[in-house]
């Protein structure tokens, strides 16, 4: 077996950047109502704020399938049971999250 390293640094990356768009949402449309004075802005600035919600809500979906590095089964989710991230180990195998495994 190969080290997991490479894989929970990817998850890292896919974790912190859904954390980033979510802390985002609320600066991101004050910033697009501030431009709301331009003319007839309005259904773009509604096509921009779906676009990122959508883009949001697909990073929280990649979370929440992350697959294990160990068992590869989605380290986040069962079929009946989600903690959204929030799980310290494998919801399967039990791996400790960013762990290595035993040499």
């Amino acid at each position: 077996m190969g080290c997991y390293n490479n894989e929970w640094e990817r998850y890292r990356r896919v974790r912190n950047t859904s954390i980033l768009l979510w802390l985002g949402f609320l600066p991101a449309v004050w910033i697009l109502h501030s431009f709301s004075g331009i003319a007839n802005s309005e259904p773009i600035i509604g096509v921009l704020m779906a676009i990122y919600f959508l883009v949001w809500v697909a990073w929280g979906i990649r979370v929440s399938l992350f697959r294990c590095p160990r068992c590869g089964k989605c380290l986040n989710t069962t079929w009946w049971f989600s903690l959204g991230g929030l799980n310290r180990s494998c919801l399967h195998c039990g791996l400790k999250k960013f762990s290595s495994p035993p040499e």
